[in-house]
């Protein structure tokens, strides 16, 4: 049977851990693939609690954070793209309600504008009332409301033919 190894690095009582794992094609009970339970959370509710205990398990932040994605509903829109492919090089792609900003890096790599290549084919948009930290092969629009008359013109001067190919929005009311 194949075997990989790898090391799992674990923090315990102000000591550094190194676990050497074999892993095999089973899933392990052992202590370094329990579940994260934060032990900073003197005087929050109980809901906060199991909040961040959720988050911190959750399979996508992790995967956001190794993918260098901003947020976890990145995956939301590589998995409609990958069922509808809505994104190709050579599109003119406004995001909506952008911020953080996610999902205008999933466009800018599905178009491939972030690579070196001075034949840059296609536009994304950002826009939101927000700040969006800048994105290499992104115009960003930060605080601005796209349904501002102002605005709305400023993106159809952006635009090459004055109209967009995708518009995207995962936009939702704050709490």
């Amino acid at each position: 049977m194949l075997k990989q190894s790898f090391w799992v690095f674990r923090r315990e009582r102000k000591n550094l851990q190194v676990f050497l794992l074999h892993h095999v094609r089973q899933i392990s009970s052992s202590s370094p693939m329990r579940k994260t339970i934060p032990d900073n959370l003197k005087g929050k509710s109980k809901s906060s609690q199991e909040w961040l205990t959720r988050q911190l398990n959750d399979v996508y932040v992790k995967k956001c954070r190794y993918d260098r994605y901003r947020c976890r509903s990145a995956y939301k829109l590589l998995e409609i793209d990958e069922k509808y492919r809505i994104l190709r090089p050579g599109l003119s792609v406004i995001d909506c309600g952008a911020a953080p900003g996610s999902w205008t890096q999933v466009v800018v790599r599905k178009m491939k504008l972030d690579s070196a290549d001075e034949k840059k084919k296609g536009l994304v948009i950002a826009v939101d009332l927000q700040h969006i930290d800048p994105l290499k092969g992104a115009i960003i629009l930060k605080n601005s409301d796209f349904t501002d008359l102002a605005v709305q013109d400023e993106i159809c001067k952006l635009l090459p033919t004055g109209k967009a190919d995708v518009i995207l929005s995962d936009m939702a009311p704050k709490a």
